[in-house]
Parts: structure tokens; sequence; C-alpha cells
């Protein structure tokens, strides 16, 4: 979901970066912006799902009070 949300903020941010800069240009800048932004949000929620994930797992642990 990060990644939809960031890629698509990107995505919005680049688009109105390039109608200000250069119109005939903009759609580029939608990718340009919107693609790595897509990219960090992938990161930050393979990152907060790896920590989820671990937690689970040390709670279901046998053992664990």
């Amino acid at each position: 979901m990060a990644a939809i949300g960031l890629g698509a903020i990107g995505g919005v941010v680049g688009l109105v970066l390039g109608l200000a800069a250069y119109p005939p240009t903009a759609w580029f800048a939608v990718f340009e912006v919107g693609i790595p932004s897509g990219m960090v949000g992938a990161v930050i929620g393979l990152a907060a799902g790896s920590v989820a994930w671990c937690i689970h797992r040390l709670r279901a642990a046998p053992g664990h009070p």
C-alpha cells in the first residue's frame, strides 16, 4: 500500500512540476518523480511488513508467556 500511495503522490507532484516547467513534456515528469517515489514506498512497506512479521513470529513462539 505504501508503494501505491507514494507512487500516486509522486506522479501528481511530477505532473504539477512538469506542467510548470515545460508543458509538452509534463508526462515524462510523472514517471521521473512517480517511479522513484513508488520504489521508496515499496522499501518502506517491505521494512514495515518485515518488522510486523518478526513481532508476530516472536509472539507465536513456543514458550512465550
